[in-house]
C-alpha cells in the first residue's frame, strides 16, 4: 500500500513496522514496511478482516496504486476475477 493511506488505517507512522527491503520493477530496491492486525471492511459485506499490511512511501516522483496480496486473500474459500467485466468474487 502506499503510505499516504497509513493514518486511515490507523497507522501513525508507516516506518515503525517490520522493514523488508524487496525488489521492484526495473530491479529498484524498495523499502516496504510491514505492520500486522490491521483491521480492514469489506465495502458491501460489513465483515472485518485483520491482516497484515506492507506500506512503501509514496514520493511525488512515484505513482503508487494498492494492491492486495496473499494475506488478504488467505481469508477466502475462492477467489475469481473476470478482468473483462471488471468483476472480482470472493467467497467465504
Amino acid at each position: 500500500m502506499p503510505s499516504d493511506l497509513a493514518v486511515s488505517l490507523g497507522v501513525a507512522d508507516f516506518k515503525n513496522g517490520k522493514l523488508e527491503p524487496t525488489t521492484g520493477v526495473g530491479q529498484q530496491r524498495v523499502d516496504v514496511f510491514y505492520h500486522g492486525d490491521i483491521e480492514v471492511e469489506l465495502v458491501g459485506d460489513g465483515r472485518r478482516l485483520s491482516i497484515e499490511i506492507g506500506f512503501i512511501e509514496t514520493l511525488p516522483t512515484r505513482r503508487i496504486l494498492p494492491l492486495l496480496g496473499r494475506t488478504f486473500f488467505s481469508q477466502f474459500k475462492s477467489i475469481t476475477f473476470e478482468e473483462r467485466n471488471e468483476l472480482m468474487e470472493l467467497k467465504i
